[in-house]
């Protein structure tokens, strides 16, 4: 080998241990990045094992709080429920109880105002009562004989028939009405008596329910009574009660003044009262008295009782409150005593009181006479007057049946 060449070998020589070197370290190098990758990957999956743990415990405390609330929840839900239920009982007790509490109330109040309204009417009555005696007494003011006849006397008739008599009293007597409109010239006219005394008028024609023979005192007080015939429309054999209608079309103004219900219950015993009817066959006669019982009993029936003396015939007259000349019952009968030949007790005479009539003529559906209103309109058949007007109208006839 030549010098040349030697230095020449020297530097490749040198040159591959370069590179040889610079190869191992840029291996050492790339064993140290593997390394290193290696030991980032370990840390990672490390790392992602941990944290999968760790999201995993996570996820179980998650699942087990929400089951817990789920829990909680339908056991609240459930709670409500039942409370809700509880409130609803509660609610419709409660609303029950109202309810009775509103009704007792109601009753309560509704009685208490009638008793009240009652006692109030009943006041008032007693105080105009005291009132117009007081004025009569301070005043010196006499009684009225024609108002009194007006009142008393002229609504009084008498029934004849059969060789008895009795009384009666006209109660009503108002225009006809025909589907809905009254009448100017036809009116219907009830008078009121006690049933024995039609039963004995009409004897063996009981069937036919007509009284030939009503004599009725004129307007002017001439003398002559008139005559009509009237038809039975409804009575009560207990109460000893009768409504007849009279066959005129004809309207009459003596018509009796009816007390109101609420009046009455001012009437007590030592009242004076007039009895008016037509005994033994006379024409209408007053005679005064006093109440002397309010609960005579006779057959289960109730009646009152007046000293006034009546006779035979004064039945189905009316009995008048002497203070306002206002009609207060009808007259049913008279005490006797002895058996062989019973002698007459006159000042001992029973009348069916007004209430007793009101709530009679109440249930026939005979109110509106007492109320003195329009007669209704399923009444209009019943109260329209037969095809023969007036019984007796001419003067011959009225003339044959005046009272002796």
């Amino acid at each position: 080998m030549s010098d040349r060449a030697r230095p020449k070998i020297l530097s490749e020589g040198l040159r591959i241990l370069l590179i040889l070197g610079g190869f191992f370290l840029l291996q050492d190098q790339i064993l140290g990045v593997r390394h290193d990758i290696s030991g980032q990957r370990a840390g990672i999956v490390f790392a992602e094992t941990r944290n999968s743990a760790e999201l995993g415990a996570t996820r179980d405390q998650v699942e087990d709080t929400l089951k817990d609330c789920v829990f909680e929840i339908t056991k609240a839900q459930g709670e409500i429920k039942d409370a809700i239920l509880r409130l609803d009982d509660r609610r419709a007790e409660l609303l029950d109880l109202l309810d009775e509490r509103t009704r007792e109330m109601e009753g309560s109040l509704v009685d208490r105002i009638e008793i009240e309204q009652e006692q109030i009417s009943s006041t008032r009555f007693a105080l105009e009562a005291g009132t117009a005696r007081l004025e009569r007494i301070f005043s010196g003011a006499s009684r009225d004989p024609q108002e009194m006849k007006r009142k008393m006397i002229h609504p009084t008739v008498q029934l004849k028939g059969n060789g008895t008599v009795g009384s009666g009293v006209i109660i009503y007597s108002q225009p006809l009405w025909s589907k809905g409109v009254a009448s100017e010239s036809e009116y219907a006219t009830f008078v009121l008596t006690a049933y024995h005394v039609v039963v004995e008028v009409l004897g063996d024609r009981a069937d036919d329910g007509t009284v030939e023979e009503v004599q009725i005192l004129p307007e002017a007080d001439s003398g002559a009574m008139e005559v009509f015939a009237a038809r039975l429309v409804v009575y009560d054999r207990p109460r000893d009660l009768a409504l007849l209608r009279l066959k005129s079309a004809r309207r009459f103004l003596q018509v009796a003044e009816l007390m109101p219900p609420a009046e009455l219950g001012a009437i007590d015993i030592f009242s004076r009262a007039y009895a008016v009817g037509c005994p033994l066959g006379n024409r209408p006669l007053p005679t005064v008295g006093e109440i002397s019982s309010k609960s005579k009993i006779v057959a289960d029936q109730v009646f009152w009782m007046l000293s006034a003396p009546t006779f035979f015939g004064n039945s189905g007259g009316g009995v008048y409150l002497a203070e306002s000349s206002k009609l207060i019952g009808v007259s049913s009968m008279i005490y006797t005593y002895g058996k062989t030949q019973p002698a007459v007790v006159p000042h001992m005479g029973l009348f069916v009181p007004l209430d007793v009539i009101y709530r009679w003529l109440d249930s026939e559906g005979y109110e509106f006479v007492h109320k003195q209103g329009p007669i209704p309109g399923e009444m209009e058949w019943k109260c329209a007057p037969d095809s023969q007007e007036e019984a007796l109208t001419n003067e011959s006839a009225r003339g044959a049946k005046k009272t002796q």
